[in-house]
């Protein structure tokens, strides 16, 4: 039922510009691992459908950290795909994120 509504509403976009979505769990964590159930069944169910209708950018949460991702496509680096970007401190101490595969930038200070 949620995958419905959400293909609905980005195929509903399509003419729009941009195109992004706010989520809890993060598809590409920072902190922590890939692997977790909910991240994968994130990639599994939602990434299909963010590369199907071209999601600018990904909003994630769950990890208090700030990292933007490398544009993906299909689990891999690509020009055309999806920037996921992290959902920083929050009102938390920054925690650091680990070196992935598909981070570009990642902060763990306080501005």
């Amino acid at each position: 039922e949620q995958l419905e509504w959400l293909e609905g509403k980005l195929r509903d976009s399509l003419a729009k510009p941009f195109r992004t979505a706010l989520y809890h769990t993060p598809l590409y964590p920072g902190r922590r691992e890939i692997t977790e159930k909910l991240t994968k069944e994130g990639r599994e169910y939602w990434m299909p459908v963010f590369d199907k209708y071209h999601l600018s950018v990904g909003f994630e949460n769950h990890d208090h950290i700030y990292k933007r991702t490398y544009p993906l496509k299909d689990d891999k680096i690509d020009s055309t795909g999806t920037i996921y970007i992290g959902d920083g401190a929050w009102g938390v101490s920054p925690r650091k994120a680990k070196s992935r595969w598909y981070i570009e930038n990642s902060v763990s200070n306080v501005n």
